[in-house]
Formats: structure tokens, sequence, C-alpha cells
């Protein structure tokens, strides 16, 4: 909610933009991103590795 604070640069200068949303647009996002991430794709793309999975 407040990216000026909360924003890593990693030295480039660059930062978060500030989206002026609602703490109820906040909480709608993050519904959203949760459920975009529990949709079982059946193994679509074939091959496809995680995130998690590239770290073992």
């Amino acid at each position: 909610m407040d990216p000026e604070k909360n924003a890593r640069t990693f030295g480039t200068g660059r930062k978060m933009p500030n989206l002026d949303i609602t703490p109820e647009e906040a909480k709608g996002v993050v519904a959203f991103l949760k459920w975009m991430s529990s949709i079982d794709t059946n193994g679509f793309p074939y091959n496809f590795t995680t995130i998690y999975a590239e770290d073992d």
C-alpha cells in the first residue's frame, strides 16, 4: 500500500509506482492473484518447471 516505504531499488533507482488504490482494491488484487495461481492447467505448458522446482 505504500511503495515509497517498501520498494526495493536494487541499485538502479527504479521504484514501484504508487497506484493510489484503496485497501479494498488491494485485497481484491491479492484475491485475484491467489485464485489465478490455484488454477490447475493439467500440465500445460509441457515441461514447464515451477520456480520452486528450479531451486532443487
